[in-house]
Protein backbone atom coordinates (compact mmCIF):
# COMPACT_ATOMS: atom_id res chain seq x y z
CA UNK A 1 0.00 0.00 0.00
CA UNK A 2 1.56 3.24 -1.03
CA UNK A 3 1.34 6.25 2.10
CA UNK A 4 2.56 9.51 1.51
CA UNK A 5 3.04 12.32 3.95
CA UNK A 6 2.98 16.32 3.79
CA UNK A 7 3.77 18.87 6.25
CA UNK A 8 1.37 21.66 6.54
CA UNK A 9 3.15 25.30 5.84
CA UNK A 10 0.54 27.29 6.63
CA UNK A 11 1.57 31.09 8.60
CA UNK A 12 -0.80 34.07 8.96
CA UNK A 13 -1.02 37.26 7.99
CA UNK A 14 2.43 37.93 10.33
CA UNK A 15 4.03 34.98 8.95
CA UNK A 16 3.94 32.98 12.02
CA UNK A 17 3.17 28.81 11.74
CA UNK A 18 -0.73 28.56 12.32
CA UNK A 19 -1.03 24.66 11.02
CA UNK A 20 -0.65 23.43 15.04
CA UNK A 21 -4.67 24.72 14.85
CA UNK A 22 -5.57 21.98 12.74
CA UNK A 23 -5.49 21.11 9.20
CA UNK A 24 -8.02 23.20 7.17
CA UNK A 25 -9.16 22.56 3.03
CA UNK A 26 -6.30 25.06 1.54
CA UNK A 27 -3.57 24.99 3.81
CA UNK A 28 -0.35 24.72 1.76
CA UNK A 29 0.83 21.52 2.01
CA UNK A 30 4.53 20.17 0.58
CA UNK A 31 4.83 16.49 -0.26
CA UNK A 32 7.51 15.20 1.67
CA UNK A 33 8.02 11.54 1.61
CA UNK A 34 5.94 8.32 -0.46
CA UNK A 35 6.48 5.14 0.87
CA UNK A 36 4.85 1.40 0.36
CA UNK A 37 3.91 0.20 3.80
CA UNK A 38 2.92 -3.20 3.99
CA UNK A 39 0.55 -2.91 6.76
CA UNK A 40 -0.93 -5.89 9.09
CA UNK A 41 -4.12 -7.44 7.44
CA UNK A 42 -7.04 -5.89 9.38
CA UNK A 43 -5.26 -2.69 9.64
CA UNK A 44 -7.40 0.51 9.27
CA UNK A 45 -6.56 3.74 7.40
CA UNK A 46 -5.81 5.31 11.27
CA UNK A 47 -3.86 2.83 12.26
CA UNK A 48 -1.23 2.62 9.73
CA UNK A 49 -1.47 6.14 9.55
CA UNK A 50 -0.71 6.04 13.68
CA UNK A 51 2.24 3.68 13.03
CA UNK A 52 3.77 6.16 9.94
CA UNK A 53 3.47 9.33 12.48
CA UNK A 54 5.17 7.00 15.67
CA UNK A 55 7.86 6.31 12.75
CA UNK A 56 8.49 9.94 11.69
CA UNK A 57 8.44 10.82 15.32
CA UNK A 58 10.76 8.66 16.89
CA UNK A 59 14.81 7.93 16.30
CA UNK A 60 15.22 5.15 13.44
CA UNK A 61 16.88 2.99 15.69
CA UNK A 62 13.79 2.84 17.53
CA UNK A 63 11.37 1.77 15.15
CA UNK A 64 10.97 -1.75 14.17
CA UNK A 65 10.32 -3.80 10.63
CA UNK A 66 9.71 -2.49 7.66
CA UNK A 67 8.68 0.91 9.21
CA UNK A 68 12.66 1.24 10.11
CA UNK A 69 13.18 2.19 6.36
CA UNK A 70 10.50 4.45 6.08
CA UNK A 71 11.68 6.41 9.38
CA UNK A 72 15.53 6.17 8.16
CA UNK A 73 14.77 7.44 4.94
CA UNK A 74 12.43 10.32 6.53
CA UNK A 75 14.84 11.45 8.89
CA UNK A 76 17.97 10.83 6.44
CA UNK A 77 16.42 13.82 3.85
CA UNK A 78 15.92 15.93 7.22
CA UNK A 79 12.43 16.32 7.63
CA UNK A 80 11.08 17.44 10.82
CA UNK A 81 8.74 15.59 13.28
CA UNK A 82 4.80 15.12 12.03
CA UNK A 83 2.50 17.84 13.60
CA UNK A 84 -0.49 18.73 14.17
CA UNK A 85 -2.04 19.89 10.95
CA UNK A 86 0.53 17.77 8.87
CA UNK A 87 -1.24 15.19 6.64
CA UNK A 88 -1.07 11.14 6.58
CA UNK A 89 -2.58 9.59 3.14
CA UNK A 90 -3.00 6.08 3.56
CA UNK A 91 -3.87 4.59 -0.28
CA UNK A 92 -6.81 6.70 -1.08
CA UNK A 93 -7.57 8.43 2.71
CA UNK A 94 -6.12 11.91 3.76
CA UNK A 95 -5.58 11.95 7.64
CA UNK A 96 -4.81 14.89 8.87
CA UNK A 97 -2.78 14.80 12.25
CA UNK A 98 -5.49 16.51 15.00
CA UNK A 99 -5.87 18.37 18.14
CA UNK A 100 -4.90 17.61 20.85
CA UNK A 101 -4.57 13.93 19.35
CA UNK A 102 -5.78 11.43 16.85
CA UNK A 103 -6.87 11.69 13.20
CA UNK A 104 -8.86 13.52 10.99
CA UNK A 105 -10.28 13.24 7.21
CA UNK A 106 -8.61 15.93 5.50
CA UNK A 107 -11.48 17.25 3.21
CA UNK A 108 -11.36 18.60 -0.17
CA UNK A 109 -8.41 18.66 -2.44
CA UNK A 110 -4.78 18.68 -1.01
CA UNK A 111 -3.13 22.35 -2.10
CA UNK A 112 0.61 21.50 -2.84
CA UNK A 113 2.97 23.81 -2.82
CA UNK A 114 6.74 23.27 -3.58
CA UNK A 115 9.14 24.90 -0.71
CA UNK A 116 11.92 24.20 1.02
CA UNK A 117 12.44 25.58 4.50
CA UNK A 118 13.50 24.05 7.93
CA UNK A 119 13.17 20.41 8.13
CA UNK A 120 10.76 20.49 5.30
CA UNK A 121 11.82 19.10 2.25
CA UNK A 122 9.90 18.55 -0.86
CA UNK A 123 10.31 15.19 -3.14
CA UNK A 124 12.44 15.60 -5.85
CA UNK A 125 10.37 16.03 -9.20
CA UNK A 126 9.49 13.40 -11.06
CA UNK A 127 11.91 12.28 -13.98
CA UNK A 128 15.25 14.09 -12.19
CA UNK A 129 17.96 11.93 -10.87
CA UNK A 130 20.46 13.06 -8.92
CA UNK A 131 23.36 14.68 -11.26
CA UNK A 132 21.30 15.38 -13.98
CA UNK A 133 22.36 19.29 -13.46
CA UNK A 134 21.28 22.41 -11.50
CA UNK A 135 18.03 22.02 -9.84
CA UNK A 136 15.25 24.59 -9.86
CA UNK A 137 14.68 26.91 -7.24
CA UNK A 138 12.06 25.07 -5.11
CA UNK A 139 10.52 28.44 -3.83
CA UNK A 140 9.83 29.88 -7.06
CA UNK A 141 7.34 26.42 -7.96
CA UNK A 142 4.28 26.06 -6.72
CA UNK A 143 2.08 23.70 -7.81
CA UNK A 144 -2.24 23.78 -7.30
CA UNK A 145 -2.20 27.30 -6.83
Amino acid sequence: MRASIYHNIARDGHSQMINFGGYRPGHPLVHVLDADVEPPSGSTSTMIAESIYAACNLAPEDVTGRLRTLATGYRHRGQRSLSVGDIVCVGEVALAVGRPAGWEPASGPLAEVRTREHGTSPLPLQGRSPGSGPAPDPRKENHGE
